[in-house]
């Protein structure tokens, strides 16, 4: 199972739901309000009761529907991570009111006929914007940008006439927004096949505009500015909230329902990341309940086991995402895999590193081997060596207390002889449970893990070659060979680290482990950032250096 698959799509459909909002958490109700002026907002204290935060992320009645409606992995996004959302938001928004085609104007006043033309949005001063969550039934997002102060520049032209007397002048007009602002609140659902569904309740945009004539007439002009600013003031305002909303219920909206939520993992596996129920939210964070289950692609079917009740860990608000990983997500997944058939395994002489391949040997001298162990096989086969066949009786389960890890599985150990000719021969068969732990750190952009201890047992089922004892030899067997091939080569790629999976275009900033003391759940913390590109400066550079140096130009293409 890769886990840059399920890293991928939880972090792209999470960047996309964090500027989405919250339906209300009672079915079928609706409590669309007005947006109030963001400045006077209060709180409105009669239903402010009703929502404890202190509660788990989620919790159900003991019965088979409520189990099936907890979420095997959770996503959620605190403040930080819609402050970075919210400058993603508005810097799309700037991009899209770049691009308003702004007719052209005309006015009167007195005898004067003034007509604007080339009417061209300049700039945004740096604009600020914030999104946050307003947790209350019926409430959901607001996204709030303010200090939208466009300059606008236009060419004018004025003209008085007094019967056949005319006169036209001439200049440029500014026009620069002061305290502009919009105010936008919205909801996110979901629809029947677990795709997020978004919807825009209301936005109000407000502000002023300047404008100031300079050139030909300009301080009469002056005087009689305020229909101009009034029509510009109308348009802008108005252009705000258009695009505004378009960024949410069509662009976003497309995305989100184009979010893979079914993912095809190594052609065998279906990764089930669509989502159970409306994003639950506090006063600094929402939660995105996932499915978070692993199937087979052939014959999917649920576990035989439900998600566990995932505790509510307060101190989760110093990265932008948080990931809960419950431990029903990774047994799934060993679940599908043993359904599959692909947990049985045979471990040959071929396989064996070349310096304990020995221990395979029924004849030997003076070393250790499994002639050793069990005398009679180096006179009934001698000069042989021996194949186990590891079937898998059960699928492996994990549990997590903490930051610590438990594996278990069990299955049965099938010996065999192998003669030099080919042939084999059955010797006995042993049932085998294994157990160990371990724990995961991440440090840089890597994950390292630290296996603590393999315990394995077994006990001899049937023999085939008279009595072999209660299972203790091969037991010791099993614990020679895991000390001596199995924990030093784990413990070597743990020491290597694996390298965290990449999301296209964005990197993981201070990812950690966070510590804690619930049971079934590890939870990953991480900032994100953009991923800067070598080849994408080059290129910006080489773009500025043609219009200087033409010979530098060439020398940084060949670099790209």
């Amino acid at each position: 199972m890769e886990a840059n698959v399920l890293v991928t799509l939880v972090i792209g459909l999470l960047l996309n739901v964090t500027i989405c909002s919250v339906r209300c958490e009672h079915e079928g109700r609706r409590d669309v309000y007005q947006v109030r002026d963001v400045l006077d907002y209060t709180e409105p204290a009669a239903e402010a009761s009703t929502d404890d935060v202190s509660t788990p992320i989620i919790d159900d009645d003991d019965d088979d529907d409520g189990f099936l409606r907890r979420p095997g992995f959770v996503g959620r996004i605190t403040q930080k991570g819609f402050n970075f959302a919210a400058s993603l938001a508005i810097r799309m928004l700037m991009k899209q009111l770049t691009r308003v085609e702004i007719p052209d104007m005309k006015s009167s006043f007195g005898m004067t006929d003034v007509t604007m033309s080339n009417i061209k949005m300049e700039k945004f001063p740096k604009p600020s914007s914030r999104l946050y969550p307003i947790p209350w039934p019926g409430y959901g997002m607001r996204w709030h940008a303010y200090n939208i102060n466009p300059i606008i520049t236009a060419n004018y032209k004025a003209k008085i006439g007094f019967a056949f007397w005319k006169i036209t002048k001439e200049g440029v007009a500014t026009f620069t927004g002061e305290d502009m602002f919009f105010a936008l609140d919205f909801l996110i659902s979901r629809d029947a096949s677990g795709h997020p569904t978004t919807e825009v309740l209301n936005c109000k945009s407000e502000g002023s505009v300047k404008l100031k004539f300079t050139g030909q007439w300009s301080d009469i002009l002056n005087v009689g500015s305020t229909m101009f600013a009034k029509k510009i003031r109308s348009l802008i305002t108005a252009q705000m909230c258009h695009q505004a909303k378009t960024e949410i219920s069509t662009r976003l909206a497309a995305k989100l329902r184009g979010v893979p939520l079914q993912h095809l993992v190594a052609d065998q596996y279906l990764l089930d990341l669509s989502v159970l129920e409306p994003p639950t939210f506090q006063d600094d964070a929402v939660d995105v309940l996932f499915k978070g289950v692993v199937y087979d692609r052939d014959n999917p079917e649920d576990p035989p086991f439900y998600p566990p009740e995932i505790g509510n860990h307060d101190d989760d608000d110093n990265r932008m995402i948080y990931l809960y990983v419950t431990d029903y997500l990774i047994n799934s997944a060993f679940y599908a895999t043993f359904r599959r058939g692909m947990m049985n395994y045979n471990i040959t002489p071929e396989i064996v590193p070349e310096e304990f391949r020995g221990y395979l040997n029924t004849t030997c001298m003076g070393d250790i081997c499994i002639g050793t162990i069990f005398p009679q096989l180096s006179w009934l086969y001698p000069e042989s060596s021996i194949t186990v066949a590891l079937l898998a009786t059960s699928a492996p389960r994990m549990s997590i207390a903490g930051n610590s890890f438990n594996v278990t599985a069990g299955g049965e150990a099938e010996v065999f002889v192998q003669h030099r000719n080919g042939s084999k021969h059955n010797l006995f068969i042993v049932d085998v449970d294994i157990s160990g732990g371990f724990s995961l750190e991440i440090i840089g952009k890597k994950l390292y893990f630290n296996v603590s201890f393999i315990d394995p047992h077994a006990e001899v089922k049937e023999s085939f070659i008279g009595d072999i004892g209660t299972g203790f030899l091969f037991e010791s067997v099993l614990r020679l060979a895991t000390q001596k091939v199995l924990l030093p080569r784990i413990s070597e790629n743990g020491a290597k680290g694996l390298s965290l999976p990449k999301v296209k275009g964005l990197e993981f900033l201070n990812p950690i482990i966070v510590e804690h003391e619930m049971q079934n759940v590890f939870v990953v913390a991480t900032d994100i950032g953009f991923e800067v590109k070598k080849k994408r400066i080059l290129i910006k550079r080489r773009r500025r250096q043609q219009l200087r140096d033409p010979q530098r130009a060439r020398t940084l293409r060949a670099r790209v």
